[in-house]
């Protein structure tokens, strides 16, 4: 996008001005140009041509929020900036209102097209993006090429996936840059050649290494860089058959901590994938390997993945250190629906299983009762403790929460359970006064809560401590 600036500014303006925009717009100094911009519409607030280049201006900085609002501000002295207001839509995500915008555009301009194939991308139309980019690569010739020809691959790589079928009319790509290499890996994955895209991807590997070593790109972009090609590889080799090869690119992949979130959770996805056929044709297999890799996740921060293990180990997921760490990676997530998932599960598999460990059943339970309170859930917690005060017929702690949570909704039931809890005098009369009178008694240690002073030695600060225990 060019800051053609110079060219037909209005008369009222000097030539100093004119050139001065036109001179910072040519060495990409926009800021400059933008305050330019500023001084000329302070003093000439309809020009055209400086209205235009000033939402050129902040769209090179970046500004697209506040392009849009100089357009709209505008409106009537602004002139032709359709697509100018539908990139702006673009890059804030606002994908179907530039479409709106750009589909309306008679006899589009190059530059037009070119928006809308990046347009229908996002809109995932691949087919008719593919129509658009065909067309554009057609008819162009400047250095962009090589990037129009790697979207053009990807665009390619997403029909295919759909249709699982090669598409008509494909022209026939290059291999050059690893762009290129890794999105053609990806038609053959979805086309099932498997061994061919495993040596397409490790071609991707090696030229996506030696490209940005010669460019002096530091080790730790490289590694970025490199992620997605090695969670791509590591998917073809678990097609492969080669589960052991595509867990160790993985674990590859998360320990480097990508910054692309959809790269890290597709590793970590398959990484879950991989360990549940692996429990399945293994059934005695030792759990090392499941919890090291539940550990692995829960580290790397994929809190779901791990949660996702985790209930993956049979009878083992309803040990309760398993139940534990279940309900409080459910509970830092707050998914309240997968909590209550676990304790139901949790429960039920006791009663049908380990029926005879009836103090834990009841203690998760009292759990899930506690899990309703402290989530306000009055109505959910008192059948729980109904429940438990059938087991526990005497425990007047649960009585009286079960009538703290009727209170909140059932006021006359909690009135009636109210006549079940021991009254003050009945309460009275079980403290041993005799007791109370004869039994010697002990102030506990003082301890003087003193400000520390600089140089004030730890030994002092133990002793004191030692006194107070």
């Amino acid at each position: 996008m060019k800051l053609a600036v110079a060219d037909g500014l209005d008369s009222k303006l000097t030539t100093q001005q004119k050139q001065a925009i036109g001179r910072y717009g040519k060495s990409g100094e926009y800021d400059r140009a933008l305050k330019v911009c500023d001084k000329l519409l302070h003093d000439f607030p309809t020009e055209e041509k400086a209205l235009q280049c000033k939402v050129v201006s902040q769209i090179q900085l970046g500004n697209f929020q506040d392009a849009l609002d100089t357009i709209s501000q505008n409106a009537k002295h602004v002139g032709d900036v359709v697509f100018e207001k539908a990139y702006c839509l673009y890059r804030l995500n606002k994908i179907k209102e530039a479409w709106k915008i750009l589909s309306n555009i008679p006899n589009p301009s190059f530059k037009v097209k070119e928006l809308k194939a990046q347009v229908l991308y996002r809109l995932e139309n691949y087919q008719e993006c593919f129509d658009v980019y065909r067309d554009v690569i057609k008819n162009s010739e400047d250095e962009y090429e090589e990037e129009r020809e790697t979207n053009l691959a990807a665009v390619l790589a997403c029909l295919t996936a759909v249709t699982k079928e090669e598409v008509k009319g494909a022209p026939k790509l290059r291999d050059n840059t690893y762009e290129l290499c890794y999105n053609q890996a990806c038609i053959l994955l979805s086309l099932s050649r498997y061994a061919d895209a495993l040596q397409k991807l490790h071609q991707a590997e090696d030229l996506c290494k030696k490209t940005l070593e010669e460019d002096d790109v530091p080790e730790d972009e490289v590694e970025e860089e490199l992620a997605i090609v090695r969670t791509q590889l590591g998917y073809t080799k678990q097609r492969l058959g080669l589960p052991e090869q595509a867990m160790k690119l993985y674990n590859l992949v998360l320990k480097q901590r990508p910054s692309d979130n959809a790269i890290a959770a597709v590793a970590a996805n398959n990484i879950v994938t991989l360990n549940k056929d692996y429990l399945e044709k293994h059934p005695n297999a030792s759990l090392s390997i499941p919890f090291t890799l539940a550990q692995l996740l829960l580290v790397l921060g994929h809190v779901s993945e791990c949660c996702e293990l985790l209930k993956l180990l049979g009878d083992v997921s309803y040990k309760p250190g398993v139940v534990s760490a279940l309900l409080t990676l459910y509970q830092s997530l707050e998914d309240k629906e997968s909590t209550l998932a676990v304790f139901s599960e949790a429960v039920n598999w006791y009663k049908k299983n380990k029926p005879q460990c009836s103090d834990l059943i009841m203690a998760m339970r009292r759990s899930q009762a506690q899990f309703h309170f402290a989530n306000q859930e009055m109505q959910e917690a008192a059948p729980i403790l109904e429940e438990l005060r059938r087991y526990c017929p005497n425990d007047t702690r649960l009585t009286a929460q079960l009538l703290a949570a009727y209170s909140a909704f059932d006021p006359p039931k909690a009135k009636e359970l109210s006549r079940d809890l021991p009254t003050l005098e009945q309460r009275l009369t079980e403290i041993d006064v005799d007791a109370l009178e004869t039994a010697s008694w002990t102030m506990g240690a003082r301890y003087a809560k003193k400000v520390a002073h600089p140089g004030c030695h730890q030994e002092e600060k133990e002793e004191e401590e030692g006194q107070a225990a």
